[in-house]
This record gives C-alpha cells, sequence and structure tokens, in this order.
C-alpha cells in the first residue's frame, strides 16, 4: 500500500514551484492536493477586517459562525478525532478540521480548545490553517456531542454534486463497508453507493484490510473533484472488524417498536417490522405489510428456518438495513421471528409494469415503497450469462435474481410474470426481480382501452399525464388542496379550491398532471368528485425533518410521487427577500437551505423570532430561487 503523504510531498512540491504563477494560494492541506478551494461567502459581521493588524476574538465562539475561508476566527470546541495532521473540534452543532501539518500529540481526544486564526480551504471544507493559535481551556463544555448519523446513498451521492460544504456538514458519520482499494489507496465505501470514500492521514491504530468487513464512524472531511480522483475523504474516529460468520442468536423477546410498518423505512438504521412472506426466492424472501414491502437476504435460510418458510407466513424482522442495488434490505444478521399470529393484511394486484417506470428504476437509491410486484409480457433473452425478461419501450435490462429452480426461464420464450422491483445496479446496469410467477404466453398482450386507469392509487404517477386517483384531503392552502391515499399523497393547484372540498373529505380527482419545483401536481381545472363512500384510509404520522433531508431536496431537480411527503420540525421563523420582496422562512438548524411556507393560510400566523413546532409537506425546490416550498399543516408555538 503506497503513503498519501508521499503523494502529498510530491503534490506539496509541485504547488511550490507553480506558485508564482498563482494569484491565489490554498492553505495546506489533508492527503491530496487540493481540488477546490470552494467560493467565499459572506464574512460574517463579527470577522476583523484584513487592514485591522491584530485582529480581535470573535464574539461568537461557535464553529457555524465559519462562512468563508481568508478570514479570521475565533471558536471553540472539542477533539473529536485525530489525524497524522491534526484534529478535528466539535462544538455540537458543527465542526472544523484544524490542520497542523505534523501529528497532535500535544493534544488528546476530549480535550477543550481555543482556536484562533485564518480559514482555508480544501476538497470545499473549511479548515483552520497551521499557523492557527490553539489554546486548551479548563472549564467544561455546555454542548452534547450528537451520536454519529447513519450514512445514507442520498447523503453520500450529495457530496458529489458540491464543490464547497457549510461546517455544519463536517459531521460524524456511521456505516457497514467492506474494505476495498482505489489507485493504490484504502476505500471504505457504502454498501449501494458508487462515491469512493477515502480515509485521509489515518493515525497507525487503525489498519484496514482488504477485503474485511467495518463498522465505520468517521467525519466527513469534503469531495475531492476529477482532477484529484473523484473521492469522498473523512477522518477516522473508530473501525471495528465485523466477523461474517458471526450470526447472533435471535432475541426470544425482541423490545418491539411502536411502528411495525415497513413504510417507516426511510433511512439505513434499526427497525421493526412485520409482514407477510409474498416472494421466495434461492437466497431469502420478499415481506410485505401490504403498503410496502423488504427483502430478508440469507442464503443459508432453508438450513437455519426449514419449512417454515412459506408464501404467507407472518414474520417480524428487528435489526439494521442496508442498502443492496438502491433499496434497504436486512440480512441474516438481523432478528427474524415467525409469528403464531395472522397479521391483517391485504396484498395488492401487481401493478401493470410500463416502459416509464422502468426506465425510472434506473437510480441509485429507492424508497421501499418502489419494492411493489409488477405484471409484464417479456420474450426471455440473455445478457451475458444471465437471463433477462426486458419490458418493450424500455432500453432498461430485467434481470430475473435468485431464481428458484421451479422458474425455468428459457431465451426466446414469451411470458407473463409478476415479480417485484429488488433495485438497480449502477455498476452492472440492470434492474433486479424477484420472480413471483411465470407463465408461458401467446405473446398477445390486449391493447389497454382509452380513458382513466383502473387503479385510483397515487402511486401510480410516474409521468406527467393523465390520470384519476382517490384519496383523503390532508391539507388546505390558499391556492389548493393535499390528497393523501394513506401512501402516497400530491398537491391540486386550485385558487378556488376552497369552494369544492373541505379537509378530510374523501374524493376522486381526474385531470392533468405536471410538474412544478420538480413535483407531480394536477393543475386546476382538475374534474374533483366528493365520494360518499368510507375510505380504507390511514393517514401516516409526519416524517422527522432533519438537515440530511433538507440538504438532499437541493441536489435534485425531479422528484417521484414518493417525495411528497409530511414533514415535523421545530423552527424558529425568519424572512428572507428576493425580488424587493419579503417571505417567511422556516428554517431547520444545521441546514442553510431556506425553507418557506408557500400559499400560506391566514389562519397560520407566522411572527419573526418565535419558534414554532411545525408539520408541512414537502412541495419541491426552486432552483431558480433557492428554497424548499412547504405546504403548512399545522403550526403551533413551542414550549
Amino acid at each position: 500500500m503506497k503513503s498519501k503523504q508521499l503523494l502529498s510531498l510530491f503534490l506539496a512540491a509541485s504547488v511550490l514551484s507553480l506558485a508564482s504563477c498563482e494569484q491565489e494560494t490554498t492553505s495546506s492541506s489533508p492527503s491530496q492536493s487540493p481540488s477546490d478551494t470552494g467560493s467565499s461567502q459572506t464574512t460574517p459581521s463579527e470577522t476583523p477586517s484584513e487592514s485591522e493588524s491584530t485582529p480581535e476574538p470573535a464574539v461568537d465562539y461557535s464553529i457555524s459562525q465559519i462562512t468563508a475561508k481568508d478570514q479570521s476566527y475565533t471558536v471553540r470546541g472539542v477533539i473529536d478525532a485525530k489525524t497524522t495532521k491534526g484534529f478535528v473540534i466539535t462544538d455540537g452543532a458543527a465542526s472544523v478540521y484544524v490542520y497542523l501539518e505534523a501529528e497532535p500529540s500535544s493534544y488528546a481526544l476530549g480535550d477543550y480548545v481555543e482556536v484562533s486564526g485564518k480559514t482555508g480551504a480544501f476538497n470545499g471544507m473549511f479548515q483552520f490553517t497551521k499557523e492557527a493559535k490553539i489554546t486548551k481551556l479548563t472549564e467544561t463544555p455546555s454542548f452534547t456531542i450528537p451520536e454519529p448519523v447513519a450514512l445514507t446513498m442520498a447523503t453520500a451521492a450529495s457530496w458529489q454534486s458540491k464543490t464547497s460544504f457549510a461546517v455544519t456538514e463536517s459531521k460524524e458519520y456511521k456505516w457497514r463497508s467492506t474494505a476495498g482499494e482505489a489507485d493504490g489507496f484504502n476505500t471504505l465505501n457504502l454498501a449501494g453507493s458508487e462515491v469512493t470514500i477515502e480515509p485521509s492521514y489515518m493515525p497507525s491504530e487503525f489498519n484496514i484490510e482488504v477485503g474485511a468487513t467495518y463498522d465505520v464512524t468517521a467525519y466527513f472531511a469534503g469531495f475531492a473533484g476529477e482532477k484529484f480522483g473523484n473521492y469522498a475523504a473523512v477522518y477516522l474516529t473508530s473501525l471495528s472488524k465485523v466477523d461474517d460468520g458471526d450470526i447472533p442468536t435471535p432475541d426470544p423477546d425482541p423490545e418491539p417498536s411502536d411502528d411495525y410498518s415497513i413504510s417507516q423505512i426511510t433511512t439505513a438504521g434499526t427497525y421493526t417490522v412485520r409482514g407477510v412472506i409474498d416472494a421466495i426466492t434461492t437466497e431469502g424472501f420478499v415481506v410485505t405489510d401490504g403498503t410496502a414491502a423488504v427483502y430478508y437476504h440469507d442464503k443459508h435460510y432453508a438450513n437455519d428456518y426449514g419449512d417454515d418458510v412459506v408464501l404467507g407466513a407472518s414474520v417480524e424482522l428487528s435489526g439494521e438495513v442496508s442498502a443492496y442495488n438502491g433499496l434497504y434490505q436486512y440480512d441474516y444478521k438481523d432478528t427474524l421471528q415467525f409469528l403464531n399470529e395472522d397479521l391483517d393484511v391485504t396484498i395488492p394486484s401487481a401493478t401493470p409494469l410500463t416502459a416509464e417506470i422502468a426506465n425510472g428504476w434506473n437510480a441509485s437509491s429507492h424508497p421501499v415503497t418502489a419494492m411493489k410486484e409488477y405484471s409484464w409480457t417479456a420474450t426471455a433473452g440473455k445478457s451475458g450469462n444471465f437471463p433477462t425478461l426486458n419490458i418493450s419501450g424500455s432500453n432498461v435490462t430485467i434481470e430475473p435474481t435468485y431464481i428458484p429452480a421451479s422458474f425455468n426461464v428459457q431465451e426466446g420464450k414469451t411470458y407473463d410474470i409478476t415479480a417485484y422491483f429488488a433495485g438497480y445496479s449502477t455498476q452492472n446496469k440492470y434492474a433486479g426481480v424477484y420472480l413471483t410467477s411465470l407463465t408461458e404466453s401467446d405473446g398477445d398482450t390486449p391493447t389497454p382501452e382509452p380513458g382513466p386507469s383502473p387503479d385510483h392509487s397515487i402511486g401510480q404517477i410516474t409521468e406527467t399525464g393523465t390520470y384519476t386517483i382517490r384519496g383523503v384531503v390532508d391539507a388546505m392552502t390558499s391556492a389548493g388542496c393535499v390528497i393523501s391515499d394513506g401512501i402516497n399523497a400530491i398537491y391540486y393547484h386550485d385558487y378556488d379550491v376552497a369552494d369544492l372540498v373541505s379537509l378530510n373529505d374523501y374524493i376522486e380527482i381526474t385531470g392533468d398532471v405536471m410538474k412544478h419545483y420538480g413535483m407531480f401536481q394536477f393543475r386546476y381545472g382538475s374534474k374533483i368528485t366528493v365520494l360518499d363512500e368510507e375510505p380504507n384510509i390511514t393517514i401516516p404520522s409526519p416524517t422527522p425533518l432533519t438537515a440530511e433531508i433538507v440538504t438532499g431536496w437541493t441536489a435534485a431537480t425531479d422528484y417521484s410521487i414518493e417525495a411528497f411527503e409530511k414533514y415535523s420540525w421545530t423552527s424558529t421563523a425568519g424572512t428572507t427577500t428576493s425580488g424587493g420582496k419579503t417571505y417567511d422562512t422556516l428554517n431547520i438548524d444545521g441546514s442553510n437551505v431556506l425553507i418557506e411556507p408557500s400559499y400560506l393560510l391566514s389562519t397560520f400566523d407566522i411572527v419573526t423570532g418565535e419558534t414554532y413546532n411545525v408539520t408541512a409537506y414537502f412541495g419541491g425546490y426552486s432552483t431558480e430561487h433557492s428554497y424548499a416550498a412547504m405546504y403548512v399543516t399545522d403550526l403551533v408555538l413551542a414550549d
């Protein structure tokens, strides 16, 4: 294994030889040469001007005040990670790297320090340069360092789309990784993600073996662009080797989760869910609760559970989920229990697969609601040594995965198929499916009759067009309403909506669906009918909003119907000005993304400076005006 430090010395010599030709220099930096120094932002009012020979200490000691490079700051924090060239300090809300150009032997983890000096930028992340003044403090800090955040594919993907990062993005993450190599350097990539993750300035106590699997915690240290290898740098805080043969003994009485629904799985983490087995493969099975599905992967399940694994069996899964081919799944290390009760699960009919839906599978991540059963007709083909069941009109390769012996796929034959979507391999360029039925067909598929779709679910909406859906009105705005079917939701835009529907009405709507701020919505002029029957719909609780979720919104210009979700968070109201007009904001701590309530009802009175508990539906992100739009459903003063 070659040393990144040797590469750094070589590149540093190259940089020095060119210094006289450059108008702007960067600070000394970790591992590779700097890729992008990041753009300067507004300088805080507390920062001394460059004309002052002796900068005064900043009044604000928080790390979050750092918003620009080549500026002077004084901050305080606890050392929470050490490298061979410096250390990371955090104040619980933000973090920053202090580059010392040498091993920080005079400092220990847990030291409370004050750092004063000018900031530089490396790989888009702010850091103090080696000239910074460091003082150990004797007092006890008042803040608490948060637990590491579970790293998701969406977060990792957002890193590679940016050239600069706020100090609030320098946070500690946790994930599981099988160590690899890229261009002679160690990698600790996240399963299912194409982003290369490399530890920088790794202390000697961390010994990485290629091929071994580790539980990792580390601080994000920036993203090196194409010129320097396209990788995310991290500073390790812990590295624990995972023994693949160590299968934990199932807990005979696991602590039940408050929510057993599979739809609760929105990020990698620990969950307990219940459902019935609806598809069996050679290496696991699909569990569904009627609204969403998840895969349990265990190639030895036949030895471990024998005849218990049958279609319709009720099970409980408890443990950590991770992403594979962009879909979350459980594996053999998690707890599987067969239940002695029949769960109240109604499995929906398979959704007719279209070329548009298949084309939408070509993505690096998917919500659990995307793992649904589809039906289509295909003539079997081959890709390399693998059978394919592609749908006409789509260029996406569809491969059945872990095929049971009962399904004999023969090239050239035409089949009627039902199968669960199993994710998309961005590395090998195919969509996986888990077969549930396969019967020979004469290929004579009837042409569907024109008219409204017989499927009234909102989840059928995968592209713009004309649809008929049914749902409950779950939010009213001054220019429309939100309709939910308990699984998905959509906005209807019409200034006269109050004359047509009321909150909690069960309605059917037929009309044209367009995109606004990247989000699907029905346009005015749609036909609305208030239905007399009682809906079998339970509106899910809002998802707690995090800074990571908000940051993920800015990385996309188009969203699937699943992205129109209801969130809850606490916010201190502010304002922002655009085009000479002032708008309310309900931003979330830890993110610099503007969150603006759209078409707010007059019953919601926002007072700047007051703190509120908010629930609202995400209504898309305006790339033109740089804000996330939200449709507020509830707004109450926080205690």
